[in-house]
């Protein structure tokens, strides 16, 4: 597993209708959320956040100077079909992750989906099928250089060992 390279990578100015969000970007691993509509969705320990108001998270996140990356896309999805994916997980365990109802939203667009196990192998397909409109982020600027950020690989017992801290 290599890094993955995210660039340009610019100053969050205004929100996309909808993306994924990867949050404490600088961590292995970070968590990942989706927002669409101005609404945030999210799987963590806490359970699932469904609709929240994005611009109170974001505001959150900048308040607590947490790294954030935005990954912009360049597709929609109907509020029933984020619920309804969010929805099929109930909580983090068993091997899921916060990644799951996110690339879950895909299965009809790529058809590699289900190789799909982390937000580095989510990436690239999204790039190869031009869904990325583009990077922006808050709280990052000290892990961005040149308009290039790192994403960290990291390992499912990563992922599971950052679970089982924050129950």
């Amino acid at each position: 597993m290599s890094d993955i390279i995210i660039k340009p990578v610019v100053a969050l100015k205004e929100i996309s209708d909808c993306g994924i969000i990867i949050i404490n970007a600088h961590k292995k691993p970070p968590h990942l959320a989706f927002y669409s509509k101005a609404k945030y969705y999210s799987l963590s320990v806490k359970g699932l956040n469904i609709g929240s108001n994005l611009s109170k998270i974001i505001g959150q996140l900048k308040r607590k100077k947490v790294p954030v990356i935005f990954i912009n896309l360049d597709i929609h999805f109907t509020k029933t079909e984020i619920e309804n994916s969010f929805n099929k997980y109930k909580s983090l365990d068993s091997g899921i992750s916060c990644l799951y109802p996110i690339k879950n939203l895909f299965r009809n667009h790529i058809n590699s989906y289900k190789d799909v196990n982390y937000i580095f192998d989510l990436i690239p397909l999204l790039r190869d099928i031009n869904l990325i409109k583009q990077y922006s982020h808050i709280n990052a600027n000290n892990y961005i250089s040149n308009k290039t950020f790192t994403l960290k690989t990291y390992s499912m017992e990563d992922i599971m060992n950052e679970i089982s801290n924050l129950k």
